[in-house]
């Protein structure tokens, strides 16, 4: 809360309540009190502010006004779902709204200004084409692994090793869950992806190499751990890059199983320098 936002963007939503909006490294935030006003317009504000919900406080200044608000993100708007079906309804219809109305008019700068945000981190300098380089940053962060290991990801994020022409599918249910809690998230961030398999395809198949894939999981990660989500490192297994490592022939690269504690560890270590500027 020491960071004061000086821009707040407003968009009117169909109901006629102004929805307050910051932008910031992964994502946009909503003003709570707009939302629940739309979610939730048969209670008065002091009961809205009952509602269990896990939100940031921010300063920000509206209207050449200082203030001090809480926000939410897609995740937290998102759990609201579970009160109810026909909350379920309002939900959805309420971030089909941001989808369409609200997230184009960030989506051109966070794709601007990712890399600058992301330069001042000592991962952003690996060069992914150089074995050498990625070993140097592990061995910053107080990691050691073999060898043989970094050369399968190198491979593997140069998209090296043949994948599956198809998005691989979860092995049980606990898997469907996770792809979900992943997509969930991972569809805030992009802009008009409707399904697993689309952002699969487009960030993956489509992709000359991983690192998209990568940076996504590293967004979504970010939030969960931000946000103290418990099963945050488990539902990275169901996020892109995994499961392109997932889609390879087994019979043709035994490696599997090894590279994943590796990528997990990996992406752990680029976010713990996020979260700890």
């Amino acid at each position: 809360m020491d960071e004061l936002w000086p821009k707040t963007w407003e968009f009117e939503h169909p109901s006629g309540v102004k929805v307050h909006v910051i932008d910031t490294a992964i994502g946009i935030e909503l003003f709570q009190e707009d939302v629940l006003e739309i979610i939730f317009p048969e209670l008065d504000k002091e009961s809205r502010e009952t509602i269990n919900i896990e939100a940031n406080k921010h300063c920000v200044i509206n209207q050449g006004e200082n203030l001090e608000v809480k926000t939410i993100n897609a995740l937290a708007v998102h759990s609201l779902s579970s009160i109810s079906k026909a909350k379920a309804r309002k939900v959805r219809s309420f971030m089909q709204w941001v989808r369409v109305h609200i997230m184009p008019n960030f989506r051109e700068r966070w794709e601007k200004n990712l890399g600058l945000h992301y330069a001042k981190y000592a991962f952003y300098n690996i060069d992914y084409s150089q074995k050498n380089s990625l070993i140097n940053y592990l061995l910053t962060q107080g990691e050691s692994w073999h060898d043989e290991c970094i050369d399968w990801y190198i491979q593997l994020v140069n998209k090296k090793i043949p994948l599956s022409t198809e998005c691989p599918m979860p092995s049980d249910t606990w898997g469907v869950v996770l792809r979900q809690e992943y997509f969930t998230i991972a569809s805030k961030i992009t802009e008009q992806i409707y399904s697993y398999q689309d952002l699969y395809e487009q960030q993956v198949l489509l992709a000359t190499n991983l690192l998209k894939a990568q940076e996504l999981d590293l967004l979504v990660l970010n939030l969960l751990r931000k946000l103290k989500y418990e099963e945050s490192i488990n539902i990275i297994t169901q996020g892109l890059f995994l499961q392109a490592l997932h889609s390879v022939d087994k019979n043709k690269f035994r490696n599997v199983e090894v590279l994943t504690p590796f990528y997990l560890r990996l992406i752990e270590c680029f976010s713990n320098e996020i979260l700890a500027d």
